[in-house]
């Protein structure tokens, strides 16, 4: 959002998508082309029915975005987070999560736009306004305290559909068509709603290559940063702001509980008719991938039992709390090991029923916070 209005002032190609601005993210608001309504005509064949229903279909989408940005224009986000998708939901939140957690070293390594999207909230917004927030709240303060660019000329070409629930449309600035830079619809909830970040990598693409060509006359990246940063916070950018708001631990070390699981013994494994040994081990005799420490493989199979919890298909990583796990942990005292998924769903059985439940409070918290930061390893 904030690199496009920035970058004009030193590059003239940028002119070429100048930028709807959000604050805390960067996101092109599509100006609605609407579709022009035809007159009812008899429906002569199959053809011409599908082809009246996906003008139909096209209108929605149009007006899902006029609806989103009419929101946005009058900085209404609990109105306009109603009509985006929930994998742009998804990239809010790994914002968010980047915002508290990322340090320095990821943050270098990110596009200049990330960078734009981590350090700006950072001097905008205090920890303890971020902390606890969800996607959708989060969404909505990055909007509520951001407005649309009038100067920018957005509109949408031809709508594409690609399947029922899915629809494509060529992004046009200014009246001019640029390849490759389009926007996807998707049909969620009985609604076509707005993919923000199906755009994201061509925009990192031009920025990128704008930065690039502004190093080579000796306008520096950082430069650039610091004088966004002063532009949208009024404070100067320091070393303290590429720390994370957040820190924690990115090994086992504090996890007192999660680590024994690493030297954990469970007693012999019950063989049966048809299994000798845990499935971890099998995968191990057959060269197939596991996860690569023993605390992953807990971490994994956790999240299996968080899964399987019908009620918690809206969880993540990033919204995990400790009563997530805490229910997790509860179902290997409930249930034996033979009716659980997993890979180590024995030694896992027998390590929790050793622990006090304290212990298992305490274990609970420790896998909540390892998810949140590190994710579940899933190459199993």
């Amino acid at each position: 959002m904030y690199a496009f209005n920035l970058m004009n002032k030193y590059s003239n190609p940028l002119t070429l998508i100048r930028m709807v601005t959000i604050r805390g993210c960067i996101c092109i608001l599509i100006l609605t082309t609407v579709l022009s309504c035809q007159s009812p005509t008899p429906i002569a064949n199959e053809i011409e029915e599908n082809n009246r229903l996906k003008e139909l279909e096209a209108e929605k989408v149009s007006w899902a975005f006029f609806e989103y940005k009419s929101a946005i224009e009058e900085s209404n986000g609990k109105a306009a987070v109603n009509y985006i998708s929930k994998s742009s939901l998804d990239f809010y939140e790994q914002m968010l999560f980047d915002i508290l957690y990322a340090d320095s070293s990821k943050i270098s390594k990110m596009s200049f736009t990330d960078k734009m999207n981590i350090l700006i909230p950072r001097g905008k917004f205090s920890k303890s306004e971020l902390v606890g927030l969800d996607k959708r709240k989060f969404t909505t303060l990055m909007w509520e305290n951001g407005g649309l660019n009038r100067e920018v000329n957005l509109s949408i070409g031809k709508i594409r559909f690609v399947a029922s629930k899915w629809a494509y449309a060529d992004l046009i600035v200014n009246g001019k068509q640029f390849s490759d830079l389009e926007i996807s619809f998707s049909f969620e909830n009985n609604k076509w709603k707005l993919n923000l970040n199906s755009y994201m990598p061509k925009i990192n693409e031009v920025i990128d290559n704008e930065i690039a060509n502004l190093a080579l006359s000796g306008v520096s990246e950082l430069e650039i940063l610091s004088s966004a940063f002063y532009e949208e916070t009024g404070k100067t950018l320091t070393n303290d702001t590429w720390q994370p708001l957040i820190q924690q631990n990115s090994t086992n070390n504090g996890y007192t509980i999660l680590e024994r699981i690493e030297t954990y013994l469970a007693p012999s494994y019950p063989v049966t008719e048809y299994l000798s040994k845990e499935p971890y081990d099998s995968r191990i005799d057959k060269n197939l991938k596991v996860p690569p420490t023993l605390t992953e493989v807990l971490v994994q199979d956790i999240w299996i039992r968080i899964m399987d919890d019908s009620t918690n298909q809206e969880i993540s990583r990033f919204n995990i709390s400790h009563e997530h796990t805490q229910s997790a942990i509860n179902t290997y005292i409930l249930v034996n090991h033979n009716k659980l998924r997993g890979l180590r769903s024995w030694s896992h059985s027998n390590f929790i029923n050793t622990l006090t439940e304290n212990e298992r409070l305490l274990l609970a918290k420790e896998l909540a916070s390892f998810i949140k930061l590190n994710g579940v390893n899933q190459n199993d």
